[in-house]
């Protein structure tokens, strides 16, 4: 039986958390992405076992910042984050919600927590990120979160599609901690 309560609550992930955020990037990227790549493309992509080594890479190196949302207790999101990346002091690189609990305010909870994170860490303010260009909906929550479209672009890795930077200064913003 499924808990009624619905509340958010955002944790750092650990190795027992690497299927259940792969099976979060599956049927995310699977959903949100269906219009943009063919069927084979998206099941070479987005794959729990892809998916599996790349987190078990990640929680390995101790590369980057991962953190998993549980909405009633179920895994419902995950945001990675890494700091002092090139002319920024930290890129989202990932963030993704299960289908399920789109527009319940899952990646909003998710992107504070990362935000308040990457400002505590060393006093940083710059923040940027990549989405597809064609990713209207993504892009829409970003600007609604404070983000700013560069109007910089650049091919993705996956089909070479090309992506768009959003970028945000979080102390100008007023996060707090």
């Amino acid at each position: 039986m499924k808990s009624m309560d619905n509340s958010i609550v955002v944790q750092q992930a650990t190795k027992a958390d690497v299927l259940p955020i792969a099976q979060i990037l599956t049927q995310s990227w699977r959903a949100a992405f269906k219009e943009l790549f063919s069927s084979d493309e998206l099941t070479q992509i987005a794959s729990e076992k892809r998916f599996c080594f790349i987190l078990e890479n990640v929680l390995s190196c101790d590369k980057g910042h991962l953190r998993m949302a549980l909405r009633g207790g179920d895994p419902a999101g995950e945001i990675f984050w890494l700091s002092g990346q090139q002319n920024m002091d930290a890129e989202i690189v990932s963030l993704f919600v299960v289908p399920q609990a789109w527009g319940q305010g899952v990646g909003k909870q998710l992107l504070l927590q990362a935000e308040k994170e990457i400002q505590a860490e060393r006093d940083n303010e710059l923040i940027e990120l990549w989405t597809f260009q064609k990713n209207v909906h993504a892009q829409n929550f970003y600007e609604r979160m404070g983000y700013t479209c560069s109007k910089r672009m650049r091919k993705s890795e996956f089909g070479g599609l090309l992506e768009i930077q959003y970028i945000k200064n979080v102390k100008a913003q007023g996060i707090k901690i």
